[in-house]
């Protein structure tokens, strides 16, 4: 059972941003996205898309000139280049006018956010490839807006990716709005919290329970 639990505990650290320790649903980053924006799943793919260009080409300058500017002008470089980046993408996605309008500010704000500036303030300064932790920041990020999008539209609209869902789906329409985004956060975020402890506990008790058997049959 202690190898269970060790197993549980690797899988837990290596999802890293994913699940538990969600840059998101569990550091608190990148929230105005998370209760604003994810209003449709469309809406949570382009900010999934948009953060991937923003948090690469973070890494990438970091990579190449971080050693040359003081840290303080780090979030004044990876914001300048990432403007630019995004400019290009949303000449991309202009075929998608309506999700445009729908993310509002929202899009820009990709250039410069908390994600960001967790990076440029020394988050890509521990041991490991800058490239390969601004991915794992992605993944979590892109977890959280991409499930919040699909669970406030199906809830809030009964739709998914903008085709009905068929009859039998509750219309909760107060869940496209920001309070029913902070609403499904917090509870999102407290589910998770709490499975985390749920399962480390039973596997804890069973392997108590296991060893304590194993000293009685002794």
């Amino acid at each position: 059972m202690r190898a269970t639990l060790r197993k549980y505990r690797k899988i837990r650290t290596e999802s890293g941003h994913i699940l538990w320790n969600n840059p998101v649903l569990t550091q608190g980053l990148a929230l105005p996205f998370a209760i604003a924006a994810t209003t449709s799943l469309k809406n949570g793919v382009v900010l999934s898309a948009a953060m991937l260009g923003a948090l690469v080409c973070s890494a990438l300058v970091y990579r190449r000139f971080g050693a040359r500017f003081e840290v303080w002008m780090h979030p004044i470089l990876y914001s300048s280049v990432n403007l630019l980046v995004l400019l290009g993408f949303m000449r991309i996605i202009s075929g998608w006018p309506a999700v445009i309008d729908s993310l509002g500010i929202y899009l820009p704000m990709v250039a410069s956010n908390t994600l960001i500036m967790h990076m440029a303030s020394g988050g890509l300064k521990a041991e490991g490839s800058a490239l390969v932790q601004s991915l794992r920041i992605w993944a979590g990020f892109s977890f959280a807006v991409c499930f919040l999008s699909a669970l406030r539209e199906l809830l809030g609209a009964g739709t998914l990716w903008g085709i009905p869902m068929g009859v039998g789906i509750p219309s909760l329409s107060p869940m496209l709005y920001p309070f029913g985004g902070f609403i499904l956060v917090g509870f999102v975020a407290a589910g998770l919290k709490g499975l985390d402890r749920l399962t480390l506990r039973i596997l804890s008790r069973r392997g108590k329970l296991k060893r304590e058997g194993g000293v009685a049959g002794e």
